[in-house]
């Protein structure tokens, strides 16, 4: 990189100047938390201390199935 360049780029940076740069993609991604426990089922929904799973195995079936 050529000093004029450099020297042109720290100056904009350094002003605040933005950079003519494709923004970055954001993908929309939601977190969504499942709850197990023993005395839950594997018909609740899962998304809740008051509806948890029974089984890991529900969460993480269920989990790929909505992931995709």
């Amino acid at each position: 990189m050529s000093h004029a360049l450099r020297t042109t780029l720290v100056a904009a940076l350094a002003v605040g100047t933005p950079l003519a740069l494709a923004p970055p993609s954001v993908a929309a991604t939601t977190a969504t938390s499942y709850y197990v426990s023993p005395s839950g089922s594997d018909t609740d929904s899962g998304t809740s201390a008051g509806a948890p799973f029974a089984t890991i195995q529900k969460a993480a079936t269920w989990r790929r199935r909505v992931r995709w």
